[in-house]
């Protein structure tokens, strides 16, 4: 599985290519500091952990986003057809996000096993692989609805 801005990333961009994104909201995984998510003035959004760097995702004219966080290597979010989309960064495989039919999404990079992102109840998020212990990722009021 990936790490945890990879999963914030997915949330911020399921609910820009759904419309679903809020004024301004934040997302935390368990044993994690909370993001706070905050829109800008170009349509997009920064994210903010305390203690770490801010990462900003902007829209592009063709539909995509540029994910970016200083210092390190952008990465691209691809809208696919159905809401699916492929996070691409240079010089790594493409994680490909799927819709999957009553909520949430499957994650999976060519070859590997899919990650599996499912809404509870609660309005929370189960992350889970198979044969591993899924983990949550708690949605503060205000992040998707």
């Amino acid at each position: 599985m990936r790490k945890a801005p990879t999963f914030i990333a997915v949330f911020v961009l399921g609910a820009f290519l759904t419309g679903e994104a809020a004024a301004q909201s934040a997302i935390q995984m368990p044993g994690q500091a909370r993001t706070d998510v905050r829109p800008t003035p170009n349509g997009g959004y920064v994210l903010q952990t305390p203690g770490q760097s801010p990462m900003f995702v902007t829209p592009r004219p063709d539909g995509s986003y540029v994910i970016q966080t200083p210092g390190q290597k952008p990465s691209y979010a691809i809208p696919r057809g159905g809401g699916a989309y492929v996070l691409q960064t240079p010089g790594q495989m493409p994680l490909y996000v799927t819709p999957r039919p009553g909520g949430g999404v499957t994650m999976q990079t060519p070859g590997q096993t899919p990650t599996f992102v499912s809404p509870s109840a609660g309005g929370d998020y189960a992350i889970h692989a198979p044969g591993q212990v899924p983990s949550f990722l708690y949605a503060v009021p205000g992040v998707m609805r």
